[in-house]
């Protein structure tokens, strides 16, 4: 975690060191304190949401969804997690080739389920 602008600066110079210039650019987080288990990923396809996402999580998730419209996305992952707080956030948008999944075996499989399913109806099967 970067902590003043000393630290990004030295982190940029190595960076660009190594690896000869920044390839799209630097984005900053905030972070946050995440509840336990809290944590949920969901595919979108065409405005469509699949995954076993709490109720609480859907108003944040439709926003998100429509805010990533705008781009015309056909198919991307979405994780969503509750803060300390109580307060629902968007964790991370990603192209939807993920490398694992954040629940438990049994989410897992429901996961697995949903994206094949995205997979088909962006296929239009």
């Amino acid at each position: 975690v970067i902590k003043n602008e000393n630290e990004l600066k030295n982190l940029l110079s190595v960076m660009q060191k190594y690896r000869g210039h920044l390839e799209g650019g630097v984005f900053f987080r905030e972070v946050l304190a995440i509840a336990p288990n809290s944590e949920y990923r969901t595919f979108i396809s065409r405005d469509n949401y699949y995954g076993d996402i709490p109720e609480e999580y859907v108003t944040t998730l439709k926003e998100a969804i429509s805010c990533l419209n705008a781009d015309k996305r056909l198919f991307y992952s979405l994780d969503l997690a509750k803060t300390i707080k109580g307060q629902v956030v968007v964790l991370e948008v990603g192209d939807g080739q993920v490398s694992d999944y954040t629940a438990d075996s049994v989410t897992q499989g429901i996961a697995i389920d949903a994206f094949v399913l995205a997979i088909c109806k962006l296929a239009d099967y």
